[in-house]
């Protein structure tokens, strides 16, 4: 949650500091290295913690060591692939598409950050199998807040976009580093890279799940780059249509409506093992009733804490980021919809994962991709930055329409049980 907040607070320092459109062209390069990253993400750390922890409980420490080799090279591909995708389309992108020939230098930038930081998962999953939570908590709370400072210093002192990209890569470089050096003092298995390399030349003779590994990381993978395309491809759509000024307006005012959400991941992590708990015993009723009181109290906490937020935002706005901002307020009413709907059904998603309904959140995540190419397009280009906003809400809320009916199917058919029974 430490690293969360830092991440999205450092935004909000970027946008103090830099006037409107440099943090328009900011945004415009953040989703743009972000979803050709998240094209070429495997979910690396996802296929460590469940493939590396079954080899270490085994007892099989060699394989742990070939399935960490084996993953860091995987990782490696993506950091090497999407430098070259980047450094091939930062300038067509940037001067082509967006008219914007300035954004190819911070976009080549932003790109080194995700070279460094492409490899921070999958060793941060290895240290959880260690049993290393402490040094996970140790470093996320002094990392984010560091990396913090040093970016916000960054964007007061100069004020240029240039010069807060090459900080994110420093502190990219930096955290990447220090992860490594983590990594390699409490990694469980000794690492030797030419007897790793001679087991990954032979690697059929491991005994390890090859193939198992490479369906959980296609399927991993393929929902979760979708979900991300889904969340990020509407600063780039709109983009097209306004100038870099109005991005810039509008993804800090998306970045302020989703505010609340952070507050809803430490609930997450307490929630989803209970509902998994009652599905597995095949307590409907009682999962049921927890679903139903969820959703209650979130929505209610949604409702009050967003109204306040809005409320509050004119001169919240005006204090932190100026009268350069000043259209904020009026485009953030415009994210109430589906701000309050997906925060106050935010169990949903658990719920279907504890009923091991991993179909059905595919589905709706194809839908919700389906809705944002539909959606936010033709509202873009007729009332730009509020048209956005309404396509983004619109976007959150079908999908999640998608997912009630289907609960609502098996609450009334009593089917929940037989969910329960196939988990």
């Amino acid at each position: 949650m430490v690293r969360s907040f830092s991440s999205i607070l450092q935004a909000f320092a970027v946008a103090s500091f830099l006037l409107p459109r440099d943090f328009g062209l900011y945004a415009l390069a953040m989703s743009y290295v972000g979803i050709v990253f998240a094209v070429l993400d495997f979910r690396t750390s996802e296929a460590a913690i469940k493939f590396g922890a079954d080899a270490l409980h085994a007892g099989r420490k060699r394989e742990l060591g070939i399935l960490a080799a084996a993953l860091f090279l995987l990782d490696a591909a993506k950091a090497a692939g999407g430098a070259l995708i980047i450094a091939a389309t930062a300038w067509p992108v940037s001067a082509l598409f967006y008219g914007e020939p300035e954004l190819a230098w911070p976009l080549t930038l932003l790109a080194l950050y995700q070279v460094f930081m492409a490899f921070n998962p999958t060793m941060t999953a290895f240290l959880r199998i260690a049993g290393r939570y402490r040094l996970i908590s140790w470093y996320d709370g002094l990392f984010g807040p560091l990396s913090l400072c040093v970016v916000g210093a960054t964007a007061y002192a100069t004020g240029s976009l240039s010069h807060v990209a090459v900080a994110y890569a420093a502190t990219g470089l930096v955290g990447a580093l220090v992860k490594a050096v983590m990594c390699r003092i409490v990694f469980p298995v000794p690492i030797r890279p030419r007897e790793l390399m001679r087991d990954l030349l032979g690697w059929r003779r491991v005994d390890l799940p090859w193939r198992q590994m490479a369906g959980f990381i296609f399927h991993v993978s393929l929902t979760t780059t979708l979900r991300y395309f889904s969340k990020n491809l509407d600063v780039l759509i709109l983009g097209k249509f306004v100038s870099a000024e109005s991005v810039g307006i509008y993804s800090l005012t998306r970045r302020l409506a989703m505010l609340l959400a952070y507050f809803f991941d430490p609930l997450s992590i307490v929630i989803y093992p209970e509902m998994a708990r009652l599905s597995a015993e095949g307590d409907t009723n009682r999962l049921r009733r927890l679903f139903v009181q969820i959703t209650g109290y979130a929505t209610a906490a949604v409702l009050v804490g967003f109204a306040v937020l809005a409320v509050s935002s004119r001169w919240l706005v005006l204090v932190l980021f100026g009268e350069h901002y000043a259209a904020v307020p009026g485009i953030l009413w415009l994210f109430m919809p589906g701000v309050v709907f997906i925060l106050g059904f935010f169990s949903v998603y658990h719920l279907l994962l504890a009923l091991r309904r991993t179909g059905t959140i595919f589905i709706g995540t194809v839908i919700q991709l389906l809705a944002t190419l539909v959606c936010i397009p033709p509202l873009a280009w007729q009332w730009q930055a509020p048209g956005t906003a309404i396509g983004y809400s619109a976007a959150l809320i079908i999908p999640g329409l998608y997912y009630l009916v289907v609960l609502w199917r098996l609450f009334a058919r009593n089917e929940l049980s037989q969910s329960a029974a196939v988990s």
